[in-house]
This record gives structure tokens, sequence and C-alpha cells, in this order.
């Protein structure tokens, strides 16, 4: 995961910095990850996929999952999912860990 992070950093012309300004984390954070197996990213991972447009599919599979290859049922959850404030969205996402 970690290094298609810092992949996507070099792609998207951006610097580990910056990632580290986004997401208001020490870049020391940022070397713990790459050098010391430190897996505190994982808390971060819709953030870092905004800041880098990608899902989090690619993050931990290497590949993207299109949207087309979603059901309908699956995109109707997105949606509401997406109408959500941020509050009920972090609870959705607290049951889902929960449940998995």
């Amino acid at each position: 995961v970690v290094l298609r992070i810092l992949e996507l950093i070099r792609k998207r012309r951006k610097k580990e910095i910056d990632l580290a300004g986004y997401l208001g984390i020490p870049t020391g954070s940022m070397a713990k990850w790459k050098y010391y197996g430190s897996t505190s990213y994982l808390r971060y991972v819709e953030e870092i996929c905004i800041f880098l447009n990608t899902t989090p599919n690619y993050l931990f599979l290497g590949h993207e999952e299109t949207v087309e290859s979603l059901s309908f049922e699956e995109k109707d959850i997105i949606r509401m999912y997406r109408d959500l404030d941020e509050g009920r969205k972090n609870c959705i996402k607290e049951t889902l860990r929960y449940l998995t």
C-alpha cells in the first residue's frame, strides 16, 4: 500500500510533504510508513484517496474497480452514503468496521 501511495505521489507530481500537510500529520509519520512498516496510514485511507484521486481498491489491490462494474444496489448505496452528513458517514463506517 505504501509503495502505491508513493508511486501515486510521484505520478501526480506532488510531494510527500503535500500529502502530510493535507492529512495534518508530521512528515515523520510518512517516514515511519516507508521505513518502519507503520500502518497508521490506515486511518487516513479515505483522505489519501481523495488527495491522490484514486480508490481504496487501487491502494490495496493494485487495480481500479469501475463504477460500471457495480450493481444497481451498490450504486444506490453509494448515492445514499454521499447524501449523508459527516457524522452519519462516520456512523456507517464504524458499523461496517464492526460487521467486518
